[in-house]
């Protein structure tokens, strides 16, 4: 049986959890059903600790276009 995990005494780690959740669901309204964690972990992590992107904002802002179009 699944036992849902009580969730953390640490403010912060609830706050982390509740961010996961709203862009989670954000991704499934806007009709993403499958992303690659990893390379999206890595773009969060990137931003928030002000390292240099892989790509620029303009790029990603392209391919995301070029998502969305497909996805239509």
């Amino acid at each position: 049986i699944y036992k849902q995990k009580t969730y953390p005494i640490h403010n912060m780690d609830k706050v982390s959890y509740a961010l996961g959740l709203n862009i989670g669901r954000n991704l499934l309204d806007a009709g993403i059903t499958d992303i690659n964690t990893q390379d999206f972990l890595l773009a969060m992590k990137t931003i928030l600790a002000k390292e240099d992107q892989k790509m620029t904002n303009v790029e990603a802002q392209q391919v995301l276009n070029e998502f969305f179009a497909d996805l239509q």
